[in-house]
């Protein structure tokens, strides 16, 4: 989530700020409703969305082709797990 902020608002709720800044929200703060400056939470992990993003937009690309999907390799004759 975006939230935005006036510069002097932001000073009395700094803590409330951090605090969603910790769950990964983005505090825009405005000077008279003009956009300043970006706070976001540091990580030196990348962020799960964008990765989660990257392994979808790449596919299967990555899968062999004559890899198939049905486990059987997983269960027994009688379909029981192995």
């Amino acid at each position: 989530m975006i939230v935005f902020v006036e510069v002097e608002e932001a000073a009395g709720r700094f803590d409330e700020l951090l605090a969603l800044v910790e769950r990964r929200d983005e505090i825009i703060l405005c000077r008279e409703a003009i956009p300043l400056a970006s706070v976001t939470r540091y990580t030196d992990q990348p962020d799960p969305y964008v990765e989660l993003t990257r392994l979808m937009s790449e596919g299967r690309r990555s899968v062999p082709a004559d890899a198939t999907s049905d486990h059987s390799d997983l269960y027994d004759e009688h379909g029981l797990p192995k």
